[in-house]
């Protein structure tokens, strides 16, 4: 494709079969544009991965650091990792090159991973929203790190291996008593 195409019509005749002239002009042809771009997507990528990578990093190696709010991000960090590996670098490529030259799986494969990608993105920033919610309208309920939350959900499954198998459940103490009518 060169740099202009025209198609030969004339503008006068509004018909279905009316010759219009048409010309097509692709700007991402010109080489200091395809820099300019390729250079911003190679810092996006970069900063994306160097930076999300370090959030995962400083959140799974400090134990201070595994709050519920923390652990939302660090899964916020790495679904955008996720995002950076895959849209970054095929986005400008198909794009410039106007194909797609990598393959009929990753074709199927990438769309689809970016769609995880950011449907994680989306239910991650949901759960930060509603446990913000929680401790602003209970402030003063002690808040648990996700390590906690798991070492009392662990211990409860020990007890239920010790536990005999009739009387009523410890998740039963809330449902009141079935009564058949």
């Amino acid at each position: 494709m060169s740099e202009y195409d025209s198609v030969s019509v004339s503008a006068v005749d509004l018909s279905p079969t009316a010759n219009v002239s048409v010309i097509y002009y692709d700007a991402m042809q010109q080489t200091w544009l395809r820099v300019v771009l390729i250079s911003l997507y190679v810092i996006i990528f970069v900063l994306g991965v160097a930076g999300n990578s370090l959030v995962v990093y400083i959140v799974a190696a400090r134990r201070a650091m595994q709050s519920i709010t923390n652990i939302f991000i660090a899964n916020l960090a790495v679904s955008d990792v996720i995002m950076c590996l895959l849209a970054v670098p095929f986005t400008p490529i198909s794009g410039l090159l106007q194909s797609w030259p990598f393959g009929e799986a990753l074709c199927h494969l990438v769309p689809m991973t970016m769609g995880v990608s950011v449907h994680v993105s989306t239910l991650t920033s949901t759960a930060i929203a509603v446990d913000r919610y929680f401790v602003i309208v209970h402030p003063f309920t002690p808040s648990q790190t996700a390590i906690q939350i798991f070492k009392d959900r662990h211990s409860d499954r020990h007890s239920d291996l010790h536990r005999p198998s009739f009387g009523p459940h410890h998740s039963d103490r809330h449902r009141p008593p079935f009564r058949p009518s």
